[in-house]
This record gives structure tokens, C-alpha cells and sequence, in this order.
């Protein structure tokens, strides 16, 4: 399975465990009862069906909506998610800890297998200039988790929270504001290189918000580094934050090439639901309020993107590509497109040369005809050599460039022997 993720992706997250458990029903230091897990699997059954209100509505399309949940409070929907088609992702970390480590020990896979989900994720706290070794832990366990993902045909996604130290936070004055914009964004690129190095290979980052468009483009640049990485994703997360901090992130991530959609979970769901325990609404009206503050935010997004000029609305699973061509699929697709194209100017040039005296005219005439399919893969070429995919930037620009030396012969040939007459 080629590495990447191409299509737009709103992810409406609920697989909160300890901080939802702590938080909303004040649960803290064991395990719920029955009946609690009975309770708590039924909010998320509200935030679930909050979705389905938004995508079956024509608010969000199905092929671009995802949710991510839990098995221990998210069992039921999962199944209803995978019979009703939906994209759903499944969280495979422990719930509550500092450092990586599933949450079904040795047994991870067997828990993925029995639901077969789109995604697989894993949130991790990752700092670079912390805890060496616990850093290297986690990217022994992510790299098991990587490698089980790709050779078992999921999409693995990774969402790496990285926490000010206090010698960081002491830098900036004790201010977090300044760390999220002076100093994270460094740390993040450092942190998927570490991740890179270590053969941890993820189709889609779950990042944290940032204010500026130059701090994702930053970030997606280090995610699409090396071979095969060109259509690695990236997408923003809400961190629990208010509305007008979210919108802020969106607004800066929407439009920049990578940034295919957004992962907002408590900004969504969290105020209706307390609402709905302190009996304020009902759950139809919990439901509904959910499902528009899911779809607020997906048009916010939208809108940024066509402002931008960087979506297509009408088709909203082609998101942002500055050269826009048809996309194949792996080396081999990207192999016949080049071949097609620069196979009509190919031909058109040894036709001309059967045509002795026409001289430089015929061949002006051919070299232009030509033009225009070479352009083609040469573009594509460039761009996917600037995303560091050499592989296929060699495929893609070697017929053009032979082409354009049977070209450079040809004129040789014109101006310096008698060969075309």
C-alpha cells in the first residue's frame, strides 16, 4: 500500500478514556463499573450519532468524514462504523500515560483485527530535548506498530503531543503562547525526523495547531522528506481549546499543500454533553448541537481552501494540488502516464525526419506539437522531486528529457550535415 493519504479527512475524535472518565463523570484511580462503562459508552453513542446527523444530512461528504473512538467505551460504534462504511479510525494507546505503550500489551494486533478499521492511531508525548530514553522506547514500539500497519493494509496515523519542559517554558517568560509559536514548531520537525530515522512511518500526522501557514508548511515539508513520502498528510487537531483559538489554527492550516482536514474532538462535543448530563437539553438536542459545531467547522475549512484557491468545492476529495494532474497511483501508474504522454511526441519526431527538406521548419513544427505532453510529466516530475521522491521524479522526467536530446540531435543534424536534405 503506497504511504500517504490523499483524500480530505474531518475527524470527529471521541476516544478520550482517563480525562473522560476523570473529567465528566469525576471517575479517577480505578476502573469503571459495568455500570459506569454502560453510562460512558452511551455519550459517546450521542457524539457518534452527532456525526452521522452531519454526513447523512449532505453537510460533510461520507468519503471525506472519519470518526476515531476506543474499544473499551467505543465497541458499538466501531462495529456500526464498519458496517455502515464509514472511514473510522481506532486508538491503540494506553490511555493515561506519559510514555507510548498499547494498551493491549503483546496483543495490539488481535484488538485491530476484529474490527479492521481505515486508520490506526497512536498519541504519544514526545519532546526531543527530553528524555532520551524514554524517547527511544517509543520509537521501538512505533516502529512495531508502524511495520504491523503497512504490511496489514491500515493507515497508521500518529499524533505526537509535544509538552514544554521547564527549561523550554523558562526561555519564553512561562509562556505558553510563545512556546506553541517560538519553539514547537522546531521541536515538531526535529521530533519526526527522530521518528523518520527509526523507520516510524505514519500516513497522516495528527499535529497540533499553529498561527502561522509557514510553521505546517515546515512541518509537512519534514513529513513528505525522503523517498515515498510525497503524499504523507497532515491534520489539525483542536486540543480541547475554545472556538475562536481553533478557528484561528484552521484558518492557518487550511490551503497550505498537506493540510487535508482537521481532528477536533472536546471543541465539538464537550459543552453539549455537559449540557445534556445537567439535564439542560436532551439528548436529540445534544445530538443535533454536536452535529453543528462538526459541520461549522468543516466549512470553516472549506471556505479557507476556495479563498485560496486551493480546493476544488464541487469535489471536495481533490484537495489542493498546485500542479493540478491526474494522480496514479504508485511508480508503475506514474510510469504509464509519463510513457503516454511523451509517446505522441516520440512518434511525431523520427516522422518528420522521413520527410528529407522540410529542415528546421519540420522540426519547429514537431518540437512544438511535442510540447505540450512533455510539459506534463515534466511538471509532475519537478514537483515530486522537490517532495524529495526521486523514484518517481527519475520515472517521470527521463522520456521527456530523451525526447528533448533526440531534439537537440536533430538540430545538430540540421545546421552541421546534409542529412535532411
Amino acid at each position: 500500500m503506497p504511504l500517504g493519504y490523499t483524500n480530505p479527512l474531518f475527524i470527529l475524535p471521541f476516544d478520550h478514556r482517563s480525562s473522560f472518565m476523570k473529567k465528566m463523570f469525576g471517575i479517577e484511580g480505578r476502573q469503571p463499573t459495568a455500570e459506569e462503562t454502560k453510562l460512558i459508552a452511551s455519550y459517546k453513542q450521542l457524539i457518534y450519532d452527532g456525526f452521522k446527523l452531519a454526513v447523512e444530512g449532505g453537510g460533510v461528504p461520507k468519503e471525506s468524514a472519519a470518526i476515531l473512538t476506543d474499544e473499551q467505551f467505543g465497541d458499538a460504534v466501531l462495529k456500526d462504523a464498519a458496517k455502515t462504511g464509514y472511514t473510522f479510525c481506532l486508538a491503540t494507546e494506553k490511555s493515561g500515560s506519559d510514555e507510548f505503550d498499547f494498551e493491549y500489551g503483546e496483543a495490539f494486533a488481535s484488538h485491530i483485527e476484529q474490527y479492521h478499521p481505515t486508520i490506526v492511531k497512536a498519541l504519544i508525548r514526545y519532546n526531543p530535548e527530553e528524555n532520551q530514553e524514554m524517547n527511544a522506547r517509543q520509537r521501538k514500539r512505533l516502529e512495531i506498530l508502524s511495520n504491523f500497519c503497512h504490511q496489514s493494509g491500515y493507515k497508521f496515523l500518529i499524533e505526537p503531543l509535544v509538552p514544554a519542559s521547564a527549561t523550554q517554558l523558562e526561555r519564553v517568560g512561562n509562556d505558553q503562547h510563545r512556546y506553541d509559536n517560538e519553539i514547537r514548531p522546531a521541536l515538531m520537525v526535529k521530533m519526526i525526523a527522530e521518528l523518520q530515522a527509526d523507520e516510524v512511518e505514519p500516513d497522516i500526522w495528527k499535529i497540533e495547531g499553529f498561527e502561522q501557514p509557514a510553521h505546517y508548511e515546515k512541518i509537512v515539508a519534514q513529513a513528505r522528506s525522503g523517498i515515498g513520502r510525497g503524499d504523507v498528510a497532515a491534520v489539525v487537531l483542536g486540543r480541547g481549546a475554545d472556538d475562536a483559538q481553533v478557528e484561528t489554527w484552521l484558518r492557518a492550516g487550511a490551503g497550505v499543500d498537506g493540510i487535508v482536514g482537521f481532528a477536533i474532538g472536546r471543541t465539538i462535543f464537550w459543552q453539549p454533553l455537559v449540557d445534556y448530563k445537567e439535564n439542560k437539553i436532551s439528548a436529540e438536542q445534544a445530538t443535533r448541537k454536536i452535529s453543528d459545531n462538526y459541520l461549522r467547522f468543516y466549512s470553516l475549512f472549506i471556505k479557507e481552501n476556495t479563498q485560496k484557491a486551493k480546493i476544488n468545492p464541487v469535489a471536495p476529495n481533490h484537495l489542493k494540488y498546485k500542479v493540478i494532474l491526474p494522480r496514479p497511483f504508485g511508480i508503475a501508474g506514474r510510469l504509464f502516464v509519463s510513457v503516454f504522454f511523451t509517446y505522441f511526441a516520440l512518434v511525431l519526431l523520427p516522422f518528420g525526419i522521413a520527410f528529407p527538406g522540410s529542415g528546421v521548419d519540420t522540426l519547429g513544427h514537431v518540437f512544438i506539437a511535442g510540447l505540450p505532453f512533455i510539459l506534463v510529466p515534466i511538471l509532475y516530475g519537478i514537483k515530486k522531486l522537490r517532495q524529495g521522491d526521486k523514484v518517481s521524479a527519475f520515472v517521470l522526467l527521463a522520456p521527456p528529457c530523451l525526447y528533448l536530446s533526440d531534439v537537440m540531435v536533430a538540430l545538430y543534424e540540421i545546421l552541421f550535415t546534409d542529412r535532411w536534405g
